[in-house]
């Protein structure tokens, strides 16, 4: 089985954006601890940092969601494919299977995964 098409294109999770003022580089976090989205200008230089940072967050939000999308999407054609080789596809508690598996086991990785399912194959055939 080839894990590779399992792996995300882009990479590793988009990282969150930090609120650093893009005017004066002032970091702001415990501004918008206390004020929340009531902090509409930097405290330093007076720029609109409201606004800045409601494009630079949704701009994150779209990536973390594209990539989460294309994460569940290789999920699903993981199982189906797993399951399939296996032999498993058809089986009556072929998700519960394959769930028990990969709650045991994704955490290293779609191979290891795999191998414990091959594992117990024989249990329910």
């Amino acid at each position: 089985m080839d894990f590779d098409k399992y792996t995300q294109p882009n990479g590793s999770y988009p990282e969150k954006p930090k609120r650093i003022c893009p005017g004066c580089e002032l970091n702001l976090h415990n501004y918008f601890k206390t004020l929340g989205d009531d902090l509409n200008f930097c405290t330093k230089c007076g720029y609109d940092v409201k606004e800045y940072f409601k494009n630079v967050f949704k701009a994150y939000h779209d990536k973390a969601d594209a990539y989460n999308d294309k994460e569940r999407e290789l999920y699903i054609n993981f199982k189906f494919d797993a399951l399939t080789e296996v032999g498993l596809i058809d089986h009556p508690k072929a998700d519960e299977i394959f769930d028990y598996v990969w709650d045991k086991c994704h955490s290293n990785g779609y191979s290891e995964a795999f191998n414990e399912l091959d594992e117990i194959k024989h249990l329910f055939k």
